[in-house]
Parts: C-alpha cells; structure tokens; sequence
C-alpha cells in the first residue's frame, strides 16, 4: 500500500492517476464531487462486501449519507427487503424513495427485536454505517 500525507493540500501527486482519476462532468460542483468519492464510493462498497444478493433481506444501521448510499446500492444489487434503521425525518424520507421497504427507528424499543419481530427472524446480511460499537453487537 502507498501512502502519502497531506491529502487535503492544495496540491497532492496521485499515483497512477490515470487509473485513480476522471474528469469531473460539468455541471458538477467540487463539494458534489467529494461526496461521490467519499460517501458514494464507501455505501457502495459496504453492499459489494456484504455480498447481498437477489432477493436478500438487508438491514442498513444509520442512514446518514453513507447509510442511504448503501440503502441504494442494496436495492441496485437485488435486496427483495432492505430495512434501514434511523429516525431524522429527511433521511427516512431519503431511505424510502432509495429503496427501504421499512424503516426502524431505535427510539421505539431493542432494535434486533423490531427487525426480528418485522422479519420473521434474522436478516441475510448487515451493513453498519454508523461509528457506534453498540451497532456492531446489534447487527452480530
């Protein structure tokens, strides 16, 4: 592995950069750029690594940016149900219209429990997209 400091620098060298970069589209803004290479590229790359497939139940834990992102590479890779666990309003709203067949909200009792109870048992497969240690018992 190659690494390098100061990745936030005006200025940084790419190794390989022909393999590592693509012009930005216009229309593009540098703050949406960054989203897609930050919290596009790691939602998508939870769903590769959780290894769903057609037909899967998926639990998504925390639907910020990353957690909605898996939400939509979950549904892309053929989850049949996707539930995804949070409470703010725009995200439940965002995690519906990307895919959540149901939402679980941790302020209404034991997490496990609700997908449990909801699922008729466990789910296939898990994605943690929140820093919380507590998530990772909970999708264990």
């Amino acid at each position: 592995m190659i690494t390098h400091d100061g990745v936030f620098a005006e200025h940084f060298k790419v190794n390989n950069a022909n393999a590592n970069l693509v012009h930005m589209p216009e229309g593009v803004s540098v703050e949406d750029a960054l989203m897609t290479v930050d919290m596009m590229s790691t939602g998508f790359y939870a769903a590769e690594n959780a290894n769903i497939q057609f037909g899967d139940t998926v639990v998504v834990f925390g639907i910020g940016p990353v957690g909605l992102i898996a939400v939509a590479a979950a549904r892309l890779r053929g989850a049949g149900r996707i539930f995804a666990v949070g409470t703010r309003p725009n995200c439940v709203k965002l995690a519906r219209e990307y895919g959540a067949t149901d939402i679980i909200s941790y302020k209404d009792g034991d997490t496990v429990k609700q997908i449990l109870d909801a699922n008729g048992g466990q789910v296939d497969r898990a994605i943690i997209a929140i820093h919380d240690v507590e998530c990772m018992n909970q999708a264990l």
